[in-house]
């Protein structure tokens, strides 16, 4: 740990099931990367958090398309319409608009409600623990990017330690999404193979890219440290599926 640290190496200590639960930044930073990094990330502007915001809030609204498609070509298409117009800082909340239509009809169960994080059966289950896997792969790739978990883009809130892991993390649901729907309707969280093929979800190749998710993930992080640093001028959000928007 002392050579690792040495060497300004970020050391992140997980659970079995690869959920951060601790983490190291060596007090050496050799380049002085990691410092310079956190000064512009706690200084950001907000026309550059809503530009962020933006261009993430699109590219989920284009993978919740991609993956509904297949149920339902009429709503994939009124969905693409919708990320187009998000406007700097989803001022119209298309987020959640969005998410609506696509909860309403995604499954094939007009009944269907989402419910995050209230312990119901289901699909919910399957959601939110597939949810919780990528969490963690967020979490681990902000970590090892040199960022402030605490500091969000949009999501915010005093307990929050890892708040910008639930912003960065958008992009990436429709990954659980798509395999909760291939999965089908005789599920239950209990089972082992279910919960095997949501880890799996995870390793698979994230759209076109030749990376699979938890690269696509750290690589994604990183893109977001030169975005505040401004290195680069535009934050290019990874999109879910097949469909080059």
């Amino acid at each position: 740990m002392y050579h690792l640290a040495n060497q300004g190496v970020i050391t992140v200590f997980t659970d079995w099931k690869g959920l951060p639960i601790s983490g190291v930044y060596p007090w050496v930073d050799p380049h002085g990367r990691v410092a310079a990094r956190q000064r512009a990330q706690s200084e950001l502007s907000l026309p550059k958090k809503k530009n962020a915001w933006k261009n993430i809030v699109k590219a989920k609204v284009f993978g919740q398309a991609n993956v509904i498609e297949r149920v339902d070509l009429t709503v994939a298409d009124k969905l693409r319409s919708m990320a187009q117009s998000v406007k700097s800082g989803d001022p119209e909340n298309i987020e959640a608009q969005a998410a609506r239509l696509y909860w309403h009809n995604l499954f094939g169960d007009k009944s269907f409600r989402r419910l995050p994080g209230l312990g119901e059966p289901g699909k919910n289950a399957l959601l939110d623990y597939g949810y919780t896997i990528l969490r963690g792969q967020s979490m681990r790739a902000i970590v090892s990017a040199g960022l402030i978990p605490t500091l969000g883009i949009f999501h915010r809130g005093r307990g929050n330690q890892f708040a910008l892991a639930d912003d960065l993390i958008e992009p990436f649901r429709p990954v659980i999404d798509a395999a909760v729907l291939r999965i089908g309707d005789e599920c239950c969280i209990e089972d082992k193979e279910v919960r095997r093929l949501l880890i799996e979800a995870t390793l698979e190749k994230f759209g076109t890219l030749d990376s699979v998710v938890q690269t696509a993930m750290t690589d994604f992080a990183q893109q977001y440290g030169r975005f505040i640093e401004g290195d680069i001028e535009r934050l290019s959000v990874p999109i879910w599926g097949s469909h080059d928007q």
